[in-house]
């Protein structure tokens, strides 16, 4: 696992000011500004079809299609990367420990990345059955099954359990980053928090409110997962402050993830004129059946009477 993703294992703060608990992961002057939205200093991004990632200039961001797949981890792992070293002897736990059933995650999960997915050429692949192995075990092991792994998992520090909602590695595979490398992508959610599922959450206070929306902490981790950095825009997903639910997409969220995957490849909707030669060809069709002659009932009831019934 290579120093360029240890600089972007992030955190959804959550006071006013930013809180980097990992703030000396993130060396000063880390984050290059591309217009408003910001990237790595080393950043990466999925390339079409599972396992496949590549890192890029920010000098010339790629803009094109890529696409993911995701899984969740069961209980008992632990990092055999060696990078990620916030969670100390604690092991992941079941994700439903985050308060919500398995099939009520796993459709959050999926509504998230069909969010970035509808915004851009990013393609979410879906879900696969996870490698059962370690954070960051080898591909030959399963390590690399999904490209986003996602659990839940306690951090060492009292900070950590108190500050932090979650942190995601940006994209990677063994191909891009050596061993460790399927630690890429992995998004890990603080089960000492109070999540909830509300659309109307106005912020989070360690104190005096505690519950925090994961459907918005989802969305912005995976643009982690997917290769995005923090926002410095007040309002953006990918701001780096949790300030209350945010389940649609920034214009500055939009910019930044299609420069890194291009606009959306939606089917473009068929020419006004071919659908016009469809309906002219259907009323065609129509107008035979019409001056077909009808069969006659004459012919039915003389079969049946001749003893020649049609089964």
């Amino acid at each position: 696992m290579s120093a360029r993703q240890l600089a972007v294992v992030t955190v959804v703060a959550c006071l006013p000011m930013p809180v980097a608990i990992h703030a000396d992961m993130v060396p000063p002057g880390s984050q290059l500004a591309v217009a408003s939205f910001e990237l790595p200093a080393v950043p990466s991004k999925w390339e079409p079809g599972a396992n496949t990632a590549s890192i890029f200039s920010a000098a010339a961001i790629p803009g094109t299609p890529g696409g993911a797949t995701w899984s969740i981890m069961g209980a008992g792992f632990s990092d055999a990367s060696g990078a990620d070293m916030t969670h100390g002897a604690n092991t992941t736990v079941v994700i439903t420990s985050l308060g919500f059933s398995l099939s009520t995650i796993q459709g959050m999960i999926d509504a998230a990345l069909n969010v970035w997915a509808a915004a851009s050429g990013f393609t979410n692949l879906g879900q696969v059955t996870d490698g059962g192995v370690n954070a960051g075990a080898s591909e030959a092991g399963g390590g690399q099954l999904g490209d986003i792994r996602i659990t839940a998992w306690a951090f060492d520090s009292l900070l950590d359990q108190l500050f932090t909602l979650a942190h995601a590695a940006t994209p990677g595979t063994e191909a891009t980053d050596g061993a460790g490398g399927t630690l890429g992508g992995d998004l890990h959610l603080n089960p000492d928090q109070l999540w909830v599922d509300d659309p109307t959450d106005v912020g989070f206070d360690p104190f005096f409110d505690t519950d925090v929306d994961l459907p918005t902490v989802l969305l912005h981790e995976l643009g982690h997962s997917l290769g995005l950095d923090h926002s410095p825009v007040a309002g953006s997903v990918m701001e780096a402050s949790y300030m209350g639910a945010r389940r649609t997409l920034h214009a500055d969220d939009i910019a930044g993830i299609q420069a890194i995957y291009g606009a959306s490849q939606a089917v473009p909707e068929p020419p006004a004129l071919l659908l016009l030669g469809f309906a002219l060809l259907v009323m065609a069709l129509v107008r035979v059946a019409r001056r077909r002659p009808a069969v006659s009932h004459s012919v039915w009831a003389a079969a049946l009477t001749d003893g020649n019934r049609i089964a």
